[in-house]
């Protein structure tokens, strides 16, 4: 029956699609970055979530569904079957990750066509909120999203750190084999025993395979020595974020309506905008600290009573290492639509610094767009603190 060698491909199969969805996992677009790696400094690049900036609030909870049913679900529920205007409501989705992505290694994730960029970093926002007074109600929904044309490659040490987790796991998906190589022998060779024998039943002894087998698989997860292995390989690599380097080109866009007394046919179109951010990491410093400049160009439009049209372009120089951060940018702003008022600029610098593992001080000095206003004078000095490591575990 050949069933020893049936369970030693599905063993390896099963390996072989852990180390895929790991790698997967680590090389899909985030925004988090490991523990001591520099923060992100500019400011310039597209929001997160365009659909909450332009309704101008900050969700507390946002649902973020991994697969069509959870997305449909989440949809339905907030709307009351469709019935109603969401209240209180944000969503955030990455269609093209909906999908079981296994057979995709991160070998192939390295470097993207524009298209492939785009469908891979592509995620989709959509957020109800009031946005009036108690005198005026006004419920304000938005949608918008954001992705990458360009999204650069992997870095070398990303790329060697990939590897080396590669070659982590097929080691530890080895063991694996190993462990249970004795155990699924026998059980397989009583199986094909029960088989040969007059009468036999073929459902029930299947069945019977299929428990006993999900004992040995349980009992090798347990297996102290397999446990030790695993530890290894979370503690390597618990600190270890993807980073991408190269020519990178982000947009974004968004709009948000205004519904009064949430009428439906009373809600008109309130802001609307659009974002396009380039920028270039590692170009200009193959060696040393990662050198990154960014140019920005961004356009709101919408009713007078909510902020006017303004085009926005900015520039900024970054650079970073895995203890510090510095950012210098610039900002131009312009009013249209018929507006008489000047033109203004902001200039910014930022600095942060690792003081010790779980804190960085933190240093922002510069001049706001309208000096006239208070708080214009950018002057911060303080820290920050991160408690995770010892609040939670992995």
């Amino acid at each position: 029956m050949h069933t020893d060698s049936r369970a030693h491909r599905r063993t390896r199969f099963l390996v072989a699609a852990r180390i895929s969805a790991v790698l997967l996992a680590l090389s899909a677009p985030r925004s988090a970055r490991a523990q001591n790696e520099a923060p992100e400094l500019s400011s310039l690049r597209p929001p997160a979530s365009p659909a909450f900036l332009l309704l101008g609030v900050s969700p507390t909870e946002v649902h973020r569904p991994t697969n069509p049913a959870d997305f449909a679900f989440t949809l339905v529920n907030g709307t009351s079957m469709l019935s109603e205007l969401p209240e209180n409501f944000a969503l955030e989705a990455a269609p093209y990750w909906f999908a079981s992505r296994r057979m995709l290694t991160w070998q192939e994730d390295n470097v993207r066509s524009p298209i492939q960029s785009f469908w891979r970093t592509l995620a989709v926002t959509t957020g109800s909120a009031e946005i009036g007074t108690d005198e005026a109600p006004v419920t304000g929904v938005s949608v918008g999203s954001r992705a990458m044309l360009l999204s650069g490659r992997y870095s070398q040490a990303t790329i060697d750190s990939l590897s080396a987790l590669q070659s982590a796991l097929a080691s530890e998906g080895g063991m694996n084999l190993r462990l249970a190589a004795v155990p699924l022998a026998a059980l397989d060779r009583w199986l094909a025993n029960e088989m040969g024998k007059p009468g036999a039943n073929r459902d029930s002894l299947r069945a019977e395979y299929n428990r006993r087998r999900a004992a040995i698989d349980d009992a090798v997860l347990t297996d102290p020595a397999y446990q030790k292995q695993v530890k290894a390989v979370r503690d390597r690599f618990n600190d270890f974020a993807v980073r991408r380097e190269g020519h990178m080109l982000e947009v974004a866009g968004g709009a948000a309506w205004g519904f009064p007394d949430r009428v439906v046919d009373a809600g008109r179109l309130r802001r609307w905008a659009g974002w396009a951010t380039y920028s270039c990491e590692r170009c200009f410093s193959p060696a040393g600290p990662p050198l990154t400049p960014v140019v920005m160009v961004r356009y709101q439009a919408g009713e007078d009573d909510v902020g006017g049209d303004v085009l926005d372009v900015g520039a900024s120089l970054n650079a970073s290492d895995t203890r510090w951060g510095l950012s210098i940018e610039g900002v131009w702003r312009q009013f249209t639509g018929g507006s008489d008022a000047d033109a203004l600029y902001r200039i910014a610098g930022h600095l942060e610094y690792q003081v010790r593992r779980d804190m960085w001080l933190q240093a922002t000095f510069g001049r706001d767009q309208d000096t006239s206003r208070e708080g214009s004078l950018l002057a911060q000095l303080g820290f920050r603190f991160n408690f995770a490591e010892e609040r939670y575990k992995p």
